[in-house]
């Protein structure tokens, strides 16, 4: 897998013809504060499609004591109003993860975000410390080159998740979403909680004003991207 980005490791599938929209070229995003992440070859940001409704968001059952903490940080984005984007309520699933370490091919029409403990890196028996306080948290599956994204996991090793703070889950579930950098932005949920520490208050899950606008860039009105159908 290639790994564009410290935090995140993100996979990119070549294009098949199911469907003409679905290999629309995506223009780059101008150069923001906070940045999208991009396909390599050709600077398509990662993003969701829209016209399908809300992105599902399933949890491993294992983390039923954290739907609420998963469902703030949902929530802390849905909110964004100048952002057409909506994530679905999260609920409790095991979905089959099988086709992520085969080579089977990945599922027609796969479409969602995965909170899980295990391990989607092939580096289970790493220590926390070493992979990072937020465990390699965002795994991504993208469709090359147009930067369509399939699935987004968010992994959380076991001995991390008592010291999550409520700032990290929105961190994560904001960089699922196809966000997570800010350079320029001392402000931005990006910086603010990176991989060991905290700036200013754990509990507070607000985005920057930079980070809403990279994520209205995506998802505004107009929507960067190509949508399959009027929505």
């Amino acid at each position: 897998m290639a790994r564009p980005g410290a935090g995140a490791s993100h996979s990119e599938e070549g294009a098949d013809d199911r469907a003409n929209w679905d290999q629309l070229a995506c223009a780059p995003l101008p150069r923001l504060a906070t940045t999208a992440f991009e396909a390599t070859d050709t600077r398509a940001p990662y993003h969701w499609t829209m016209a399908e409704g809300c992105v599902p968001v399933t949890y491993d059952p294992r983390l039923a004591d954290l739907a609420d903490e998963i469902s703030a940080a949902v929530a802390v984005w849905n909110a964004v109003p100048c952002s057409r984007l909506r994530l679905c309520a999260p609920v409790a699933a095991s979905p089959d993860l099988s086709w992520w370490y085969t080579d089977t091919g990945t599922p027609e029409n796969l479409r969602f975000i995965h909170v899980t403990d295990e391990d989607l890196n092939g580096d289970a028996d790493l220590d926390p410390m070493v992979r990072g306080w937020e465990g390699n948290i965002d795994q991504l599956l993208v469709k090359r080159p147009y930067g369509r994204m399939l699935f987004a996991g968010i992994q959380i090793h076991p001995d991390e998740l008592p010291i999550m703070a409520p700032v990290h889950w929105a961190r994560a579930v904001g960089m699922a979403l196809g966000i997570g950098f800010s350079s320029q932005d001392a402000a931005s949920i990006f910086t603010r909680a990176s991989t060991r520490y905290v700036v200013g208050d754990p509990s507070d899950m607000r985005p920057s004003d930079a980070d809403v606008t990279t994520l209205c860039a995506l998802y505004g009105e107009p929507p960067h991207c190509p949508e399959p159908r009027p929505f």
